[in-house]
């Protein structure tokens, strides 16, 4: 038998074949002839199959080295997929045919630009190519039906202004003319040939070059198994052919699981027995058959992730898969830093991933080889995956389930947004919660399906926030019942047991009082009596007079007792006044505790009306929460607002503008809205002004410098005037200076309408604009210096720093000549020196940076001429030169661009803050002083002007964290410089392709100019 060691497997696996897999590629012959023959009569050709009949397969092993081989034309074939940026691949390919007369790094660029300006850009990009009599140019568009995905995710109505129309359009136009040879193919599922009627043309071309890949006869299939065997000299039994085409039946979709189980079969046989027996039956059930050996291979994968990397892969597969209309599925390329922030992993655990369903004898993902990079598209290699390994299904069916509740969330957001429908409540929104806590969801996730993520996320927490308050209130509600009830319960017993007590007490004295009146009158009445008796023995004994003596004994002795018994009634009489006395008192007692008994009641009053002051902060509560609800509201707006500004501008606005007036209203605008509220009515604003953007004829913005209603611009071909319409910043046309010889180094305003100019040898030129005609510049005479040694560094209101050779030199403007101010006792370089001017009372403060990070500043007070060195400092560049800087309009911090970051300085402290948010280069930095306070613009390599609110702390300038900065964005172009108009309320931005734009940098400006146009 044959050695296989250091043999390629001769299968592909489940991936499709390549150009240079040519001669492993069988049982195809037929249909190839009738491609080939098909291209002789058509210039579009669109190969139609559906999912696993092996378009793509067909195409690059087949098609495409047999028309390579061809001796009469001379092909030269591009091969993309449109993935997520179809214009871009298109441009891709073109430049890497390196047939265009220009650099290759700017190609790319250059093919771009002309794709975009028409219909014909294809036409003409091929044209410039100045292609011989024999020349073909092919482009193959692999996968095209990817083309309607990326379609839907545009969010844009069928018309031609999409980049996907665009896309369409380019290669219609180009195999429709007949003057420049290109031809187009494209393989496409036939299941998607109703997208087609997406596009105008597309389905009249399809008509006119379908080619409908035929089934495969009972002999190409077995050329399909047999002919890589033969082909390298391996024996494969009958036994195993026959079976093979037994478990493929009649389907023409299992053609890429046939390839998977043989590469599969012939590496175990590889492995065991390559070198006993032929490749055989065993070997083939080993591996688990067709019908296994797909899903029990992508599990292998799977179980040598640990778990954490299991979870990536889920997330990695179901962003790469999608199930489309009618169920079918669908393959979803997406970069690696794309797929890091939908999975929220890390790139390397991705690429981790990737590594292990992509290495050799897998081919589960695309691209096979080569290093991944953050912007490396990764796919899977087949459909068949997705209906054969049972993991990836229930994914791909669980993915389903939660995109299905997002996109309920986010239509009840949009109808709340709308006023069409109320907050999430229970049982949706203890679902919702559910699901948010379960799926845990990125926004970029919640982007590729619906744009309104944000809306839906604002909406599910207000809804949250809305039970919770809801919740709330009706308990401090109950409590506040329940204790106001308690309350009064307990006054009211208060009394009751009060007034029960004093009247118990008042019966009890009342009583005591009337039985000792009734004793007094009892004793009075026995007195009475008594002297009755009396009187009866006087009588007696005036008629018994021989009893005198006796009876005067006798009634005198009486006499004696009757006066002790009037005694002791006077003595009971006495008691009974003091007991009435008592009586009184006990009353009065009684008076006084019920004088308390209506004080409680008047307390139990006060308590009520407390409860009537508690009801009526509650109506501030509620009135407050109900402000509050308003400003969610108008928050849910803006958010809308901002991701649907592009699809429905006017709608945008008016909710931008709603949202604007409550905050404004409620003297609330939230930190996170000012920025999304910021961008949507600049966006809106933008596009109804046009003529706030200019193009300085294509070369890249240097510096803008404004004076008297005149833009100074300096730009990579040299200096020019735009002029701004007084009031409203309109800027008119661009006027270049002329006359000026030489590279410009530089431009500045030295008076209200005199403009100095410098070139890169020192030369220098006065600039006067005239009314009327074209701008002149006139030669201005330098200081006497070394030929060549004059350079001017820095220039500020009148005065100019200039390197003369050894040191630095400061001049004054003139109209006749520089006049010398005086010099700095600093040995500087252009190459390795920084500097910078600013005017201070009495004189100028100069700002001198070293490369080596030595700042140092100098003053120099009007007619001394000589610098005086006021301050140092040591800085740490981290090896970024040249470097940015800016000073703060008092003299007090300095800002410094090193590459991504800035480093803001206090001048007096020596602090040092680093911060960042740019992911390009620096390229300028100016302070403004505006209605929101102190701000920092940078500009940048990133198409981004970033405005940064920048706070003083304990006597330091520091950024304000709280508060995100105000983001500006350009479509394609670098920022390279900014400068502020009409009293910092608008910022004049300059950068490469002749960008020239300014822009509004408050959010009220805009709110209040767009409430007037409306």
């Amino acid at each position: 038998m044959m050695a296989t060691d250091g043999i390629t497997n001769p299968f592909p696996g489940l991936r499709s074949f390549e150009s240079n897999e040519s001669d492993r590629f069988f049982g195809r012959d037929l249909q190839i002839q009738d491609i080939l023959s098909k291209l002789k009569d058509n210039r579009f050709i669109s190969v139609l199959g559906t999912s696993g009949s092996g378009k793509s397969s067909l195409v690059k092993g087949g098609v495409l080295p047999r028309l390579s081989k061809g001796k009469e034309e001379d092909w030269s074939i591009r091969l993309m997929r449109p993935e997520n940026q179809p214009l871009q691949n298109l441009a891709r390919q073109l430049a890497q045919m390196g047939k265009l007369d220009v650099p290759d790094e700017d190609a790319e660029e250059y093919i771009m630009a002309l794709l975009m300006r028409s219909r014909m850009g294809l036409v003409q990009v091929v044209e410039e190519m100045k292609l011989g009599a024999s020349d073909r140019v092919l482009m193959v568009v692999d996968q095209f039906e990817e083309l309607f995905r990326y379609r839907k995710e545009e969010r844009a109505q069928k018309s031609e202004d999409s980049l996907s129309a665009k896309f369409v359009n380019l290669l219609l136009e180009a195999t429709g003319q007949r003057k420049v040879p290109i031809y187009v193919m494209l393989t496409m599922r036939s299941d998607f040939l109703s997208d087609c009627t997406d596009f105008h043309g597309l389905p009249e071309a399809i008509n006119d070059g379908q080619y409908l890949i035929p089934r495969m006869t009972h002999t190409e299939l077995r050329q399909v198994i047999t002919g890589p065997m033969q082909q390298y000299g391996y024996p494969i039994s009958n036994l195993l052919v026959n079976r093979l085409l037994y478990d493929l039946g009649s389907s023409m979709d299992q053609l890429p699981i046939l390839q998977h189980a043989l590469m599969r079969t012939w590496d175990y046989w590889r492995q065991y027995e390559a070198n006993a027996e032929p490749m055989g039956i065993l070997h083939y059930e080993a591996i688990g058959t067709m019908s296994q050996a797909l899903s029990s291979h992508a599990d292998e994968a799977f179980h040598e992730l640990d778990e954490e990397h299991q979870r990536v892969c889920k997330r990695v597969f179901q962003a790469l898969t999608q199930i489309g209309k009618e169920g079918r599925g669908i393959r979803r390329p997406t970069p690696l830093w794309q797929l890091c922030d939908i999975a929220n992993a890390k790139p390397w655990e991705v690429v981790a991933v990737a590594e292990k369903f992509r290495m050799a004898g897998r081919a589960f993902m695309m691209p096979q080889t080569g290093a991944i990079t953050q912007d490396t598209m990764l796919d899977i290699s087949h459909e068949s995956l997705m209906r054969v390994w049972q993991r990836l299904i229930d994914w791909v069916e669980e993915e389903y389930d939660h995109v299905e509740i997002y996109l309920q969330l986010t239509k009840a957001a949009q109808q709340y947004q709308e006023n069409r429908a109320g907050l999430y409540r229970n049982p949706e929104l203890e679902f919702a919660l559910r699901w948010r806590r379960n799926q845990a969801a990125t926004e970029a996730w919640g982007q590729r399906y619906h744009p309104g993520y944000l809306l839906a996320m604002e909406y599910l927490e207000l809804s949250e926030r809305e039970a919770q308050r809801g919740l709330q209130l009706q308990e401090k509600r109950r409590r506040q019942r329940l204790r106001l009830i308690l309350s009064s319960a307990v006054l009211m017993c208060c009394a009751l047991v009060v007034s029960l007590v004093l009247w118990l007490q008042a019966s009890k004295n009342a009583t005591e009082a009337a039985k000792a009146q009734q004793d007094a009158e009892d004793s009075q009445q026995e007195a009475v009596t008594a002297l009755a008796r009396i009187e009866e023995e006087k009588e007696r004994a005036l008629s018994a007079t021989e009893l005198a003596r006796e009876a005067e004994r006798r009634a005198d002795s009486t006499r004696i007792l009757a006066e002790q018994s009037a005694g002791e009634a006077r003595l009971q009489r006495i008691r009974a006044i003091e007991n009435q006395t008592v009586a009184e008192a006990t009353k009065l007692q009684a008076l006084a505790l019920a004088d308390t008994a209506l004080q409680e009641r008047n307390r139990a009053q006060d308590q009520q009306q407390r409860a009537e002051i508690s009801e009526r902060e509650t109506n501030r509560l509620l009135t407050e929460a109900q402000i509050q609800v308003d400003i969610n509201q108008a928050d849910a707006r803006a958010t809308w607002a901002f991701s649907r500004v592009q699809d429905y501008p006017q709608q945008a606005l008016d909710s931008a503008l709603d949202a604007a007036e409550v905050f404004y209203q409620h003297q609330s605008l939230p930190l996170l809205q000012r920025n999304l509220l910021y961008q949507t009515l600049l966006i809106w604003w933008q596009r109804q002004h046009p003529r706030y953007r200019k193009s300085v004829l294509g070369y890249d913005v240097v510096e803008i410098q404004e004076r008297a209603n005149q833009l100074l611009i300096t730009s990579a071909n040299g200096v020019g005037l735009v002029r701004l319409s007084p009031g409203n910043a309109d800027m008119g046309r661009y006027a270049p200076v002329q006359g000026v010889q030489g590279q410009v180094g530089g431009a500045h305003w030295v008076t209200s309408n005199q403009a100095l100019v410098w070139t890169e040898r020192g030369a220098l030129y006065r600039v006067t604009p005239p009314a009327y005609g074209p701008l002149k510049a006139e030669p201005y005479p330098q200081p006497v210096a070394a030929p060549g040694s004059f350079r001017v560094m820095a220039a500020h209101a009148t005065s100019l720093a200039a390197f003369t050779g050894q040191e630095l030199s400061l001049y004054r403007y003139t109209p006749d000549s520089l006049q010398t101010l005086g010099t700095v006792p600093l040995a500087v370089r252009p190459e390795t020196h920084h500097v910078l001017l600013q005017a201070e009372s009495g004189g100028l403060r100069i700002y001198v940076l070293s490369r080596s990070g030595e700042l140092s500043i100098w003053s120099l007070p009007v007619g001394t001429g000589q610098a005086k060195w006021e301050d140092g400092f040591r800085l740490d560049l981290k090896g970024h030169w040249p470097c940015i800087l800016a000073v703060h309009p008092a003299g007090r911090s300095m800002a410094l661009g090193l590459d991504h970051e800035i480093s803001l300085l206090d001048l007096k402290s020596g602090t040092v803050e680093l911060f960042s948010g740019h992911k390009g280069v620096i390229t300028d930095l100016a302070f403004t002083q505006s209605s929101r306070g102190l701000q920092l613009a940078s500009t940048s390599r990133d198409n981004t002007v970033r405005l940064w609110p920048l706070y003083r702390h304990s006597g330091t300038l520091s950024p304000y964290w709280i508060e995100e900065p105000l983001v500006i964005k350009t479509e394609n172009h670098w920022i390279n410089t900014v400068t502020f108009l009409n009293n910092d309320q608008l910022m004049l931005i300059g950068g490469t392709g002749g960008l020239l734009r300014w822009v509004p940098t408050q959010t009220r400006w805009l709110t209040d100019k767009l409430t007037l146009l409306k």
